[in-house]
């Protein structure tokens, strides 16, 4: 019997390998960046990004962006990151890239999961994805309290 976290979704460790997470997880060593909208820092109750925040690698992301820059087709970029269509639709995008993140291989339980989650690493787009590992970015309901974040368009 697979062993089940406390939502009933099986542990990533109960069905991949030790090597393939491995493997994975160290793909992160070149970096890590997920993208946010002002929408998402001005809930004045949240002043830091989840601590199990979505990412993907620095290079998927810069793939992405490039491609996006081109074509300007939002559902690409909703589908690339494993979005709900229309959720980044006429929204300023920012990135925001982290050097050596401490993460993990989702579990399909962290906060802003949706129903296009798939286990073993990558988002619904193919991209590869892992979560923040409790990691704390503080915002304050504010942009100017981040610095290592650029405006995707």
């Amino acid at each position: 019997m697979c062993k089940l976290d406390a939502k009933g979704k099986p542990l990533p460790e109960k069905y991949l390998n030790a090597d393939y997470i491995q493997n994975h997880l160290k793909k992160f060593d070149e970096g890590a960046a997920f993208i946010f909208t002002l929408e998402d820092i001005a809930n004045p109750l949240y002043k830091i990004f989840n601590p199990k925040k979505f990412v993907l690698l620095k290079s998927d992301m810069e793939k992405i962006i490039t491609k996006y820059k081109a074509t300007k087709n939002t559902d690409f970029l909703e589908d690339a990151l494993g979005y709900k269509r229309g959720s980044l639709k006429n929204k300023e995008i920012f990135v925001y890239e982290i050097e050596s993140p401490v993460v993990k291989i989702p579990s399909g339980n962290e906060g802003g999961v949706n129903e296009l989650w798939i286990p073993g690493g990558k988002t619904s787009g193919s991209y590869n994805e892992a979560v923040l590992n409790d990691v704390i970015i503080t915002h304050n309901n504010s942009i100017e309290n981040l610095s290592n974040y650029t405006p995707f368009d």
